[in-house]
């Protein structure tokens, strides 16, 4: 302000040295509230533009909402990858046991049990038999002292009973050797060798859902994960818009419209 001496007798604009210029950053359309009159000096920091920020700052509520429930669902997402490993790992031992006491059980009955049987069973032939041994002796004497008239017909028919008797213990027990050998045994084995077979596969499949279930949950984990960080920076951004509502002077200077300069929203002719 003062006097303006024209020294310069050509037409034309006269334009400041030192231009700031001064632009509308918030996207979409908004109003202004403040603005400051143009050729007004203003100092660094003052405010310039005022724009509304009434929408934003409900965007800004509702954004931190989504941002609120997007971390819920993300620590919901990180404790159910926690609960489904532990319980994928559970289910894994659990399988891994089932085949250990498979084997166990087969081994058991190769080694221990079916050899048991067998050998209780032949204690049984071999006393049958020398029983049945036995039996015979004695039928010989009473039919040799029932021709000598010591023994009473009764008496010797009461031993070949015995020896008959005896004879069927044999038998059974020699009948009881063939089931045994020839039907439990490979039936036996059959079965302890399909429970093994079983408990295979079903290892296989825990491993397979454990490896799935995992892979799952860690893929819903990252998915929420991204989702959080999304909404984050969708959040940022929103303050930034914010941020951008108000306008003050980055220095000292006059104040020049865009109308005037053709620039932005205004401008600043730097003192």
């Amino acid at each position: 302000r003062g006097p303006l001496t024209i020294s310069v007798v050509e037409s034309g604009t006269i334009k400041a040295r030192d231009q700031l210029i001064i632009k509308n950053e918030v996207e979409g359309r908004t109003s202004i509230i403040t603005l400051v009159r143009e050729g007004t000096r203003v100092k660094k920091g003052e405010l310039l533009v005022e724009l509304d920020a009434s929408t934003l700052q409900d965007n800004k509520i509702d954004q931190e909402i989504r941002v609120q429930n997007a971390e819920a669902a993300q620590i919901n997402a990180r404790e159910n990858l926690a609960i489904v490993s532990s319980q994928a790992d559970s289910d894994v031992n659990e399988a891994q046991l089932a085949v250990e006491f498979a084997r166990k059980d087969l081994a058991k009955y190769e080694q221990g049990q079916y050899p048991k049987d067998v050998n209780e069973v032949n204690k049984r032939i071999a006393l049958a038999r020398e029983e049945l041994g036995k039996a015979e002796q004695t039928l010989i004497w009473s039919i040799k002292l029932l021709e000598e008239k010591y023994l009473s017909e009764t008496e010797k028919a009461s031993d070949e009973i015995a020896v008959k008797r005896k004879k069927l213990e044999v038998e059974l027990a020699e009948a009881d050797l063939r089931l045994l050998q020839d039907f439990t045994h490979p039936r036996q084995i059959r079965q302890l060798q399909s429970d093994v077979q079983q408990a295979v596969s079903a290892l296989d499949r825990a491993q397979r859902k454990a490896d799935s279930d995992k892979r799952q949950a860690q893929a819903d984990l990252t998915a929420k994960e991204a989702e959080y960080t999304r909404q984050q920076q969708k959040l940022q951004k929103i303050i930034s818009q914010l941020a951008k509502t108000t306008i003050l002077a980055p220095s000292d200077g006059l104040v020049v419209y865009a109308t005037s300069t053709k620039g932005g929203l205004a401008s600043m002719m730097k003192e």
